[in-house]
């Protein structure tokens, strides 16, 4: 199936049913670049962070940049499911692009971007 018709079946509006069909396809695809494409549609959002949540963080590597740039703010759509995968991913895999995601939301004056990045980075390394 092409992958414009796994985004219609992303969409919040379909039943359950089509909605899960749809994850579970977009999963079956090597290149999810179609899903972080559609992930800041509110309509498909919900469904677009199921999907990488449910990768390996070993396949979402390639995403983590962009991860950072969802969790922005709570109020995106899915933010706190993408946040809550972030706080459990290995260290190798995130902390490069977390500094950079950091030094980028000083860079640009991102209060939220800051406070929601600074709060990751301190339930990631102050674990009791």
């Amino acid at each position: 199936m092409d992958k414009e018709n796994i985004i219609e079946m992303l969409n919040c509006d379909n039943s359950g049913e089509v909605q899960q069909k749809g994850i579970e396809l977009a999963l079956a695809e090597n290149d999810l670049d179609f899903v972080m494409y559609h992930s800041s549609d509110p309509t498909y959002a919900t469904n677009c962070a199921k999907i990488i949540t449910s990768l390996d963080y070993d396949k979402c590597k390639k995403y983590i940049g962009d991860l950072f740039t969802w969790i922005e703010s709570f109020n995106n759509v899915g933010a706190e499911d993408i946040y809550d995968y972030l706080k459990k991913a290995p260290e190798e895999i995130i902390s490069e692009e977390l500094v950079l995601a950091k030094k980028f939301a000083m860079r640009h004056n991102k209060v939220d971007a800051l406070s929601i990045l600074s709060m990751l980075e301190k339930e990631r390394y102050n674990k009791t």
